[in-house]
């Protein structure tokens, strides 16, 4: 039987009530309350992107509402360096970069960008960052200091080298719009009536082109924080200044692609 529009709009209700009760953690402890309450089809897996989907806290807007409500920290106190302090302001509140082990491999990856190591080999137990720290928001931060650098992003398949391209688009983008929320408001001008009509009818492409694409992850469009590049898709996107990523899998060909 399918759920009723009334029991949906509860459940995200409910949900999004927890998630602000716990301050964006805790979502094992979500499920299980949500679960408790009658919601017995809810997953905490709700709550994070799959494929080219986004989870409710980035499509609804949670992360940004909770960083609202949340006074401005001064992350350049005890922050480490540059990098470690832009990670925390574009990161969701859920994420914690003040671990040890994260703040010995920050150090180690400002040895990597002052070139005074060539070759870095990481190794650490499943699901300590790794690849939130190094493959999505380094390579993010390094493409965001030096648009014309080029990437080559390897897993082991092509799917997920797609979906670390996608992340590695998205922490850029999270990161010029809080840019532009940052300005003040006297130098935002009031868009005019034709740029609303013409966003709207780009908002409305958009959707219909994802719609379109939706099984299709290799070429699936992405927002570009840059100016328009050439090729834009999850396997390969450019920033339009001479740099980008060429996401590939174990098979796929890099020969005559260069990287930085």
């Amino acid at each position: 039987m399918r759920p009723t529009e009334e029991y949906l709009q509860k459940r995200l209700e409910t949900c999004r009530r927890l998630f602000f009760q716990y301050e964006g953690r805790e979502h094992s402890r979500i499920e299980r309350e949500m679960r408790s309450m009658g919601f017995a089809d809810f997953n905490r897996r709700c709550l994070y992107p799959r494929g080219i989907r986004s989870g409710w806290i980035e499509r609804y807007g949670w992360d940004r509402k909770l960083l609202s409500k949340e006074p401005a920290a001064d992350n350049s106190k005890d922050s480490i360096n540059e990098f470690h302090e832009w990670i925390k302001r574009v990161s969701p509140p859920m994420f914690h970069w003040d671990a040890p082990h994260l703040k010995l491999l920050i150090k180690t990856l400002q040895l990597v960008t002052e070139g005074k190591i060539k070759r870095l080999m990481i190794f650490m137990p499943p699901r300590h960052g790794k690849s939130e720290l190094v493959t999505i928001r380094y390579t993010a931060w390094r493409l965001m200091k030096n648009p014309s650098l080029k990437v080559i992003l390897a897993s082991y398949a092509q799917g997920l080298a797609n979906r670390f391209s996608r992340a590695v688009r998205n922490t850029l983008a999270e990161h010029f719009a809080l840019e532009r929320d940052d300005r003040p408001n006297e130098q935002q001008e009031e868009p005019s009536k034709s740029e609303n009509a013409s966003r709207s009818n780009n908002s409305a492409r958009k959707v219909r082109n994802r719609e379109n694409t939706e099984g299709d992850e290799e070429n699936t469009t992405l927002q570009n924080p840059f100016r328009a590049g050439i090729i834009n898709s999850a396997a390969e996107w450019e920033t339009g200044k001479g740099g980008g990523v060429k996401a590939v899998g174990v098979g796929g060909g890099i020969t005559g692609y260069g990287a930085g």
